[in-house]
């Protein structure tokens, strides 16, 4: 059933509670002790993921709420629930949708320059060799 959403995890513990006049839910994890605040309609959308399809979560989000949500968004929520922890075993996002919604996965972009580059004196820049390199302060 490759439309079946992950399942969020039935063992985890909650209590409602209110930040600023809005309803929120605490959930902790009692095996790590990982806990993470929701709004009421993050929590509610998380007990949604029971492994039923995303079309039936998303109908069920635009009949309680008036909200239009994508797979694409509830993946990502998904996401999100998985780098906590929240989400049954066997059920996280496979490895490349893991990658695309982690913030870890922004690393994969960060610029490394190459050493060499660094390390020999230049009179010109090695993005615009044509201007001439500023004098270094040192």
């Amino acid at each position: 059933m490759d439309d079946a959403s992950p399942r969020f995890r039935q063992d985890l513990e909650s209590s409602n509670t209110e930040a600023d006049g809005v309803a929120c839910v605490d959930v902790t994890d009692p095996k790590t002790g990982t806990n993470f605040r929701f709004y009421d309609f993050e929590y509610q959308l998380a007990q949604q993921l029971n492994g039923q399809p995303f079309d039936d979560v998303i109908a069920w989000a635009s009949a309680a709420y008036g909200v239009d949500l994508t797979v694409e968004g509830i993946k990502e929520f998904a996401g999100r629930l998985s780098e906590l922890g929240f989400l049954e075993a066997g059920s996280e996002l496979d490895d490349a949708e893991a990658e695309w919604v982690a913030a870890e996965g922004a690393k994969t972009a960060q610029f490394v320059p190459d050493p060499g580059m660094l390390d020999s004196p230049s009179k010109h820049t090695p993005v615009a060799p044509m201007l001439p390199a500023l004098p270094s302060s040192a």
